[in-house]
């Protein structure tokens, strides 16, 4: 049975209290920051597979700047290569 691993970054990156990641893409980017939101694949699936998460790199409640316009990265779940995770310096590799 294949693994959700979007599920699985959810679970960990949720179960922390420091949140700071560096998140490096398949195209070797690199991006430090914090996610504050994610779009599921299907809304009305059973399963709960994440699409694209919504990474900030400056603490923020909303994913907007004050004209409205969005802040941050919109990253497919696909793109990531790996999560690492500073609060415990663990490594997600996708």
């Amino acid at each position: 049975m294949k693994t959700n691993t979007s599920v699985d970054l959810f679970n960990k990156y949720f179960s922390l209290n420091n949140r700071q990641i560096i998140v490096k893409l398949k195209n070797n980017q690199y991006y430090k920051g914090k996610f504050i939101g994610y779009f599921k694949d299907d809304l009305d699936s059973t399963e709960n597979n994440i699409a694209i998460w919504h990474l900030t790199e400056e603490d923020t409640l909303f994913g907007t700047d004050s004209f409205g316009f969005l802040i941050g990265h919109l990253i497919n779940h696909s793109d990531i290569s790996q999560v690492k995770f500073l609060e415990d310096n663990s490594l997600m590799v996708f």
